[in-house]
């Protein structure tokens, strides 16, 4: 066996493979496409698990086997740490054949596999001999240990994995997705599964678990995917299916629903805007709108805070919001209600439509149609008694107690609001 073998690793992708431990990979046990030389031993001896190169000694004496110094054909031999340059325990065999010389043995060994004849999973049916000079002195330092029990046969020990490949269910056929999980059928009495994603492979350590949740880059992607029997063992692969991943383009359409499954309702770029205050600096009165221009007649008022939050389109427990003005009164109610018609009916002028407003109409305040970050708060609303017998009303998020002005109850709507993108405190 080439010493290259103790730390090198090959894989061939013509069948589905073993994903090995690091301690496997450090003992410098020999493998053909992951058929590994203690396999090879335990099926010969007819064990069912495959004790890792330092566990042999309890392995082989548990099994009904002596240690001895005269190697014989069908003797274990184990080279152990130190031998000829092996830095940690290293490869296992049957011996073949002895020839006794002076002072040394010359051992053919059975179970040396070499790689990149065949790789069908641990079926180990590539195994060929090696030839090694064993020194007397080798055996008494411990750097080669030979077990005897019967005498083990060189018939390799076949492993079948008959279980069907399971059938996969999506992403299949080159169709696009914004989302990708990989779905496949559950295969009856299987332990587990290989995906190979692009020609990357995962283990799937259960036969239950039919889903996985590859990151992947956007464009088009193949996979495919095979089953694990009971004692580890991969069959044949699936074919391949391909996929496209495509980046989500899809816009909200404020409806209360995630259209572009980003996890955030309605998101307030597209579905929300904010409501601006001015104030009259001869007066103190203030108006409101859209942007961040006063409305139409009111060019002296000079912009003062971000209010607040509506809706830029209406939806479910959302109200139309408008600005009535006359004088230094602009006060705001919901559009085409009878307190709008009252105001229009005092000589009241429509300034502003001001989008649509949250109220709550007997349902609680459930976020629907937000990110987890924005909150909705009532308005309130305050007023004060101006020359001529004109109210003037100012609008807040929080009940400050405004001098000279007086606190009304809160009006029916409320409003959108996020720590986010309010400078002043949100409401409270």
């Amino acid at each position: 066996m080439k010493k290259h073998l103790i730390f090198f690793m090959i894989f061939i992708f013509l069948s589905c493979q073993k994903e090995t431990t690091k301690k496997e990979n450090g003992i410098g046990a020999s493998l053909n496409g992951n058929c590994w030389c203690t396999k090879y031993v335990a099926n010969e001896m007819g064990i069912s698990s495959y004790p890792d190169a330092w566990k042999w000694t309890a392995n082989t004496l548990g099994n009904g086997y002596v240690i001895t110094v005269t190697p014989q054909a069908g003797d274990i031999i184990v080279m152990n740490k130190y031998y000829n340059g092996t830095a940690e325990y290293g490869h296992i065999g049957i011996i073949k054949s002895v020839i006794n010389g002076n002072n040394q043995y010359t051992i053919t060994i059975h179970g040396a596999n070499q790689p990149g004849v065949k790789s069908y999973e641990c079926n180990c049916d590539n195994v060929s001999d090696w030839s090694r000079t064993i020194l007397t002195s080798d055996i008494s330092e411990g750097k080669v240990t030979f077990y005897r029990g019967i005498p083990l046969t060189f018939t390799c020990f076949q492993i079948e994995n008959t279980l069907n490949p399971p059938a996969l269910v999506n992403p299949i056929n080159n169709i696009t997705v914004t989302n990708v999980q990989m779905q496949w059928q559950q295969v009856s009495n299987a332990s587990g599964y290989m995906l190979e994603i692009d020609g990357n492979q995962v283990n799937i350590n259960s036969g239950s678990q039919i889903t996985y949740n590859p990151t992947l880059n956007y464009g088009q992607h193949q996979w495919r995917a095979c089953t694990k029997n009971g004692v580890g063992i991969f069959g044949y692969w699936s074919s391949y299916t391909s996929f496209i991943y495509q980046q989500n383009t899809v816009a909200e359409s404020c409806n209360g629903i995630d259209d572009n499954n980003d996890g955030i309702i309605d998101n307030i770029s597209s579905c929300w805007m904010a409501i601006y205050r001015f104030r009259d600096p001869n007066t103190g009165a203030r108006c409101w709108n859209n942007t961040t221009l006063p409305p139409a007649g009111f060019q002296n008022y000079v912009y003062e805070i971000e209010a607040w939050v509506v809706a830029s389109n209406q939806i479910s427990n959302t109200f139309p919001l408008v600005q009535c003005s006359k004088l230094t009164d602009h006060i705001l109610v919901e559009k085409n209600s009878s307190d709008y018609n009252s105001l229009i009916n005092a000589g009241y002028q429509k300034t502003a439509d001001l989008g649509y407003v949250w109220y709550n109409n007997g349902v609680s305040h459930s976020n629907i149609y937000l990110g987890s970050n924005y909150k909705v708060c009532k308005v309130y609303r305050f007023s004060y008694i101006v020359s001529g017998g004109l109210g003037a009303h100012f609008f807040t998020r929080g009940a400050d107690n405004i001098s000279n002005m007086i606190c009304e109850k809160p009006s029916r709507f409320e409003v959108i609001t996020s720590q986010d993108i309010f400078t002043n405190p949100p409401c409270q």
